[in-house]
């Protein structure tokens, strides 16, 4: 059944006399949308009901081929309206008569108007059938959990999978029972108020509350509960949509821990003294009070100007607490502004502590802290508060990084600053910088994850690793090799978002408190984008993918496209929807590419999962490669009822394969080309030296012997790496026991002893994992003494493999370069047996690590490997 547009197809069955045109004319006169294809009932046979929104049948229940006509029309679809169209019923009454899989009957009253009431029965049924169609899609498609209730019994009456993700529950376990039996109880939330809440969604409308549940494993999880009445099947529900912002709420929590934290942290500062002699009106500061004040070592303090160096607006404050602790005694400790020497305006605390010496001296001593700091923070901390509000309040990635930007420059006083986000396709892109940055760079700058370029790895280092990172002086740093302008910098994970970076032209510019805001800025910005992700989730289901992605009904005919596919092939939703999905532009490069999506759809519809790679042309000339897929979606009973179609552009990628694919094969050529050249004349020399060893005994010459047997390692293990993929092509399994023995048997192991202490299976390269085991077994026999025992097996946790011995092991300092292709410390090893090793652990999508070893030797973990022990995986 199509449902384009606002169109109705009415498939009008007629049995009776030629009148029936009268009525098909009159129906599509009275609305434009409406289209009626008529049929006579004779064809019952060939009826096809598979375009229609709706089937009237105009015959007489009198005809005994009427019961057969009306059950051939539902056996052709079991969901498409029905309208019975008869002033017949055959002498008995409506309901006795009509069949119970008719959805409407509508008698004929020869007035000139019966085309009317069948016109108002068909719209009315049509409409109901697709809000319940459209009802079915968003509910099993929805990004977020999603129940119906009885707002009467408070029972569930259906649940999504997302639903049952959230609660662990099945579909089972909910349909027909209450909040109090399967939702737990907690403070403040009852089922009793959960009853309640369903109530008066029904009497006042949409609401939303934060509630928690209890999860079937007992575990709670707090949600944003959107509750909404709505007719379903004829009957007044509530429609509870649940948001997990169990998370949300622990990182606002942990926000504001940090803030609170903050607030409370003084700064170490300079705190100077002070003493008045209550007698003699004599006042004495330290230096530090004069540093404070802005006056030279030797200033000598006037008691009765002291108040002159307090702001105006602060002066009677001051002047009461002091009278007071001079008249009664009384401490004091206040927060004042002063004004210095050159005219800055400063922040102090004064203490006063009054005293009375042993033989009756009045005297006063205190303390005067220097709290400009603490007040700019306050300041900040003030600002910071605010701005967090407008990034929470803020709807789209772009906004947010727009108010992260103007908050760093603005509040934390950083010019240099950028928010860059992950645009899924390799790069973190420039969503806000300031202008000082785009002075500094000269455009907005953007990080690729395949670049070299040390700013670039550095961006995605943080990224990746979800570590901050503090650069305090790029000309003294090592690690880096920037040509920039920049001297320091910052750069702040936003976990899976992006990265915040702020840096300065000159060294050392972030300090622990620049750090800190730093973070601060940086953990609000993350929660605000985490936020802004979840509700583009449920707002957009289509268009936030940079893929081509779309639905159709089980026949393959298109119901719905992205904007990002639509945009491509320059086309608009009305020009593609309700077209088979081979008519439709993205399959329109050949016929091969046509019959490609008529096998996806077949195998789509009886349940299968449909991969190839598809050329699309783009409206404006443009040729991609797409990698394409096809899926069903089926209902609880396995029943098809949409399909999934999704692209995804991989040009750049077939081309890079081509290229490494070119590259590899003038790698193997080179190989080839340098294996021979260097083994021709090295044979001649080892002829000519076997033939002087003969006739002379000379130690010169075994020396030179000795030489010529390390070129030929060297040139065996060049090839070996030379030759190594970056990739797998044919894997089987393969038993760990079995294959390590045979590489042991192929090994010159001396005295060494092989102790194999777990077995499994897996899938892999049998020769190429007989080459990883045999340069591992060569570099323990060359490395880890006299007679070292060699020991291998699965690891404790099932995700690999290791092979251990029990010598010296390796250095922690020397563990990062043991896999550099020459890195040796034997006078006989060529450097490259460990590279190998890598690179062939590397091509099996494993990885390798150098560790140390249970009685202090070396020790290699090869983990994500899918193991199989005792015939089940790991």
């Amino acid at each position: 059944m199509t449902m384009g547009g606002g169109t109705i197809h009415v498939l009008y069955v007629d049995s009776g006399p030629p009148s029936a045109g009268d009525i098909s004319r009159r129906l599509e006169s009275a609305r434009e949308s409406l289209r009626v294809t008529t049929v006579d009932s004779g064809s019952v046979d060939a009826l096809s009901t598979e375009l229609a929104d709706c089937v009237v049948c105009d015959c007489a229940l009198s005809d005994p081929s009427a019961a057969e006509l009306l059950e051939a029309v539902r056996e052709e679809d079991t969901e498409v309206p029905l309208v019975l169209f008869t002033d017949d019923v055959g002498g008995r009454t409506a309901d006795e008569s009509i069949p119970s899989f008719v959805d409407a009957y509508v008698p004929k009253q020869g007035e000139g108007r019966d085309h009317e009431r069948l016109l108002g029965r068909i719209e009315d049924l049509v409409s109901r059938h697709r809000s319940e169609t459209n009802y079915r899609e968003v509910f099993e498609k929805a990004a977020v959990a999603m129940s119906v209730r009885d707002p009467e019994t408070g029972r569930f009456l259906d649940v999504n999978e997302r639903y049952c993700e959230l609660t662990g529950y099945s579909r089972g376990e909910l349909i027909g029972r209450t909040s109090e039996e399967v939702g737990g109880e907690h403070a403040g939330y009852t089922a009793d108020r959960a009853h309640e809440l369903l109530r008066q969604t029904i009497e006042e409308g949409s609401q939303t509350v934060e509630w928690v549940n209890e999860r079937r494993d007992g575990t709670s999880v707090r949600v944003q509960a959107t509750l909404k009445p709505a007719e379903i099947d004829g009957q007044t529900r509530v429609l509870v949509s649940l948001h997990d912002v169990t998370d949300q709420r622990e990182r606002e929590a942990d926000l504001e821990r940090k803030n609170d934290l903050f607030e409370r942290t003084q700064r170490i500062g300079h705190i100077g003294g002070w003493e008045l002699d209550v007698e003699t009106d004599e006042l004495r500061w330290t230096d530090e009070v004069r540093r404070i004040l802005g006056v030279p070592p030797d200033f000598d303090p006037d008691p009765d100007g002291v108040v002159e160096w307090f702001h105006p607006d602060d002066q009677p404050t001051v002047r009461e607490a002091f009278s007071r602790s001079v008249i009664e005694g009384e401490p004091y400790d206040i927060e004042a502004r002063v004004t210095t020497d050159d005219g800055d305006t400063r922040w102090v605390r004064i203490r006063a502590d009054p005293q009375t010496t042993g033989d009756g001296q009045r005297r006063i001593r205190g303390t005067v802290r220097d709290i400009t700091d603490r007040k700019r923070r306050e300041e900040l901390l003030h600002e910071l508060h605010h701005r967090t509000r407008e990034l929470i309040r803020a709807e789209t990635p772009t906004e947010i990084a727009h108010i992260a930007v103007e908050t760093a420059e603005e509040t934390l006083g950083l010019p240099l600053s950028g928010i860059h986000l992950d645009d899924g396709d390799g790069t973190l892109r420039a969503a806000a910088v300031t202008d000082a940055v785009r002075e500094h760079v000269g455009e907005n700058p953007d990080y690729d994850r395949s670049s070299t370029d040390h700013g670039d790895e550095l961006a995605w280092e943080v990224f990746e690793s979800g570590e901050s990172r503090l650069i305090e002086d790029i000309d003294t740093n090592g690690d880096l090799d920037i040509d920039s302008a920049i001297r320091s910098g910052l750069v702040y994970p936003l976990g899976d978002h992006g990265v915040f970076i702020t840096s300065s032209p000159d060294p050392e510019q972030f300090g622990e408190e620049e750090q800190a805001f730093a973070e601060m800025l940086a953990a609000t910005t993350t929660a605000a984008l985490d936020r802004a992700k979840r509700e583009q989730r449920y707002d957009a289901i289509f268009n936030q993918t940079f893929q081509f992605t779309g639905l159709t009904q089980p026949d393959g005919t298109l119901t719905e496209a992205n904007d990002t596919a639509l945009t491509f092939v320059d086309a608009t939703r009305e020009e593609v929807t309700g077209k088979p999905l081979w008519e439709t532009p993205w399959f329109q490069y050949d016929d091969d590419t046509r019959q490609l999506a008529r096998d996806a759809v077949e195998r789509a519809r009886a349940g299968g999962f449909f991969r190839g790679e598809l050329p699309i042309v783009g409206g404006d000339g443009e040729e991609i490669i797409t990698d394409f897929s096809l899926r069903p979606v089926t209902d609880e009973t396995g029943q098809v009822i949409m399909l999934v179609p999704e692209g995804r552009d991989i040009t750049e990628l077939k081309e890079r394969e081509a290229e490494l694919e070119r590259k590899n094969e003038q790698l193997e050529e080179f190989a080839s080309v340098v294996s021979h050249d260097l083994r021709n004349p090295l044979a001649v020399a080892s002829g000519h030296l076997e033939l002087a060893l003969e006739e002379y005994d000379d130690d010169n010459l075994e020396y030179v012997k000795e030489a010529h047997d390390r070129m030929e390692s060297l040139i065996d293990d060049l090839l070996a790496l030379a030759r190594q993929g970056t990739s797998v092509d044919e894997r089987r399994v393969v038993d760990l026991e079995a294959t390590v023995r045979r590489s042991w048997r192929t090994v010159e192991t001396g005295d060494a002893t092989l102790r194999v202490a777990s077995n499994g299976s897996f899938e892999a390269d049998p020769s190429r994992l007989g080459q990883l085991f045999e340069n591992l077994f060569r570099n323990a026999v060359e490395y880890a003494g006299n007679a070292p025992t060699v020991t291998v097996g699965v690891l404790d946790d099932g995700d690999g493999f290791y092979v251990e011995d029990d010598g010296p092991g390796i250095p922690p300092e020397r563990r990062d370069r043991v896999f550099e292709a020459g890195h040796t410390t034997s006078e006989t090893g060529t450097g490259f047996g460990l590279r190998i090793v890598e690179r062939i652990a590397t091509a099996h999508g494993w990885t390798i690590v150098v560790t140390e070893g249970a009685d202090g030797g070396a020790r290699f973990e090869v983990t994500g490997v899918e193991m199989r022990v005792d015939g089940k995986t790991v």
